[in-house]
């Protein structure tokens, strides 16, 4: 479970750090340039297309919590990133924060 929504969530967390992170993106996208839509240095286009790409293999955009998780869910997968990652959070291109963290989350659970 844990891979899957790593995986799920890959598509969301590239587009925000896009703004941070446009020349490795513009590179992304230009040895990517093959791909349908993908032009040289699209990254726009690039996004679109690594999202289409999750959904080819069959992995959703969202999914579920398990049917016991608790009401406060989101904040305790907030806490626990917070918590496990601290260093990662903090060499990011853009900051990552609670409030980020919290909006990501809720941008790909159901």
């Amino acid at each position: 479970p844990h891979g899957r929504a790593v995986a799920i969530a890959g598509p969301v967390a590239v587009r925000f750090m896009a703004g941070a992170a446009q020349e490795a993106l513009r590179e992304l996208a230009y040895f990517c340039r093959s791909g349908p839509a993908v032009e040289e240095g699209d990254i726009q286009a690039l996004l679109d297309r690594l999202s289409a790409v999750f959904r080819e293999a069959g992995l959703p955009e969202k999914f579920a919590p398990p049917p016991e998780a608790p009401p406060d869910y989101l904040e305790r997968l907030v806490q626990h990133a917070l918590r496990a990652t601290p260093e990662a959070c903090k060499l990011t291109p853009v900051p990552v924060d609670a409030e980020a963290l919290r909006n990501l989350f809720a941008q790909i659970l159901e």
